[in-house]
Protein backbone atom coordinates (compact mmCIF):
# COMPACT_ATOMS: atom_id res chain seq x y z
CA UNK A 1 0.00 0.00 0.00
CA UNK A 2 1.19 3.44 -0.56
CA UNK A 3 -0.63 6.24 0.65
CA UNK A 4 0.18 10.12 0.30
CA UNK A 5 -1.33 12.43 2.91
CA UNK A 6 -2.38 15.85 1.33
CA UNK A 7 -3.20 17.21 4.54
CA UNK A 8 -2.06 16.27 8.01
CA UNK A 9 -3.06 18.04 10.91
CA UNK A 10 -3.60 17.57 14.87
CA UNK A 11 -6.16 14.66 14.70
CA UNK A 12 -7.14 14.70 10.61
CA UNK A 13 -5.09 13.49 7.64
CA UNK A 14 -6.89 13.67 4.07
CA UNK A 15 -5.15 11.18 1.45
CA UNK A 16 -5.04 9.22 -1.49
CA UNK A 17 -3.14 6.04 -1.79
CA UNK A 18 -2.98 2.81 -4.30
CA UNK A 19 -3.02 -0.71 -3.07
CA UNK A 20 -2.19 -4.07 -4.64
CA UNK A 21 -2.63 -7.72 -2.79
CA UNK A 22 -4.05 -11.19 -3.50
CA UNK A 23 -7.27 -11.84 -3.12
CA UNK A 24 -8.19 -15.63 -1.52
CA UNK A 25 -11.79 -16.87 -2.38
CA UNK A 26 -13.53 -20.58 -0.61
CA UNK A 27 -15.79 -21.37 -2.82
CA UNK A 28 -18.74 -24.46 -1.88
CA UNK A 29 -20.24 -25.81 -5.13
CA UNK A 30 -22.78 -29.04 -5.86
CA UNK A 31 -20.59 -30.85 -2.56
CA UNK A 32 -17.15 -29.93 -4.11
CA UNK A 33 -14.34 -27.01 -2.04
CA UNK A 34 -11.70 -25.03 -4.28
CA UNK A 35 -10.07 -22.08 -3.74
CA UNK A 36 -8.82 -19.18 -5.64
CA UNK A 37 -6.35 -16.03 -5.75
CA UNK A 38 -7.02 -13.41 -7.67
CA UNK A 39 -5.04 -9.97 -7.97
CA UNK A 40 -6.60 -7.36 -5.70
CA UNK A 41 -6.03 -3.67 -6.78
CA UNK A 42 -7.59 -0.35 -4.72
CA UNK A 43 -7.36 3.30 -5.65
CA UNK A 44 -8.13 5.72 -3.22
CA UNK A 45 -8.93 8.85 -4.78
CA UNK A 46 -9.55 10.84 -1.24
CA UNK A 47 -9.85 9.84 2.30
CA UNK A 48 -10.26 11.15 5.54
CA UNK A 49 -8.94 9.59 8.98
CA UNK A 50 -10.09 11.64 12.37
CA UNK A 51 -8.00 10.59 15.66
CA UNK A 52 -4.45 10.08 17.00
CA UNK A 53 -3.82 6.30 18.41
CA UNK A 54 -7.52 5.39 18.20
CA UNK A 55 -9.28 6.38 14.64
CA UNK A 56 -11.78 6.34 12.08
CA UNK A 57 -11.77 6.90 8.65
CA UNK A 58 -13.41 7.40 5.12
CA UNK A 59 -12.07 6.34 1.58
CA UNK A 60 -14.27 7.30 -1.78
CA UNK A 61 -12.28 5.47 -4.45
CA UNK A 62 -12.72 2.09 -6.57
CA UNK A 63 -11.45 -1.50 -6.65
CA UNK A 64 -11.62 -4.79 -4.89
CA UNK A 65 -12.74 -2.85 -1.76
CA UNK A 66 -15.52 -1.05 -3.50
CA UNK A 67 -16.68 2.73 -3.50
CA UNK A 68 -16.56 3.67 -0.14
CA UNK A 69 -15.15 1.91 2.27
CA UNK A 70 -15.36 3.20 6.17
CA UNK A 71 -13.87 1.58 9.55
CA UNK A 72 -12.13 2.41 12.80
CA UNK A 73 -8.78 1.64 13.90
CA UNK A 74 -5.87 1.42 16.28
CA UNK A 75 -2.41 2.76 15.43
CA UNK A 76 0.14 1.10 17.62
CA UNK A 77 2.89 2.95 16.71
CA UNK A 78 1.66 6.73 17.67
CA UNK A 79 2.60 8.60 20.81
Amino acid sequence: IVRFAWVRRDIVQLYSGLGLGIALAHYHNNGYTSWAANLAHDITLIGISVGRKFFGYCDLGFGTRGIVSAGIGWRFNKK
